[in-house]
């Protein structure tokens, strides 16, 4: 929440879709990706740990549910991260 109470964003409401998943990524890799976040090769930028939620790996692919992030710090980080791993 910020210093009001509100909360920042609704991350958790929008899940995070990953597709072409390798067979033995498991529920556990997949969180490890958002949890302890290592900047792709293709961005200059380093992020700090996100929270999540739950994850669903189907075959080939998943959906990471986040938690809300509670200040616009947290929701800039999650959204570069979100778009630094796209398309990777």
């Amino acid at each position: 929440m910020s210093d009001n109470g509100n909360v920042i964003g609704s991350a958790a409401l929008r899940p995070v879709f990953l597709g072409n998943l390798m067979p033995e990524y498991s529920t556990a890799k997949v969180e490890e990706i958002f949890t302890r976040p290592i900047a792709p090769s293709h961005s200059t930028m380093t992020f700090r740990s996100i929270p999540v939620d739950r994850v669903d790996v189907k075959r080939g692919f998943c959906f990471v549910f986040l938690k809300d992030v509670v200040t616009q710090d947290d929701k800039d980080n999650l959204e570069n991260f979100v778009n630094a791993i796209q398309g990777m």
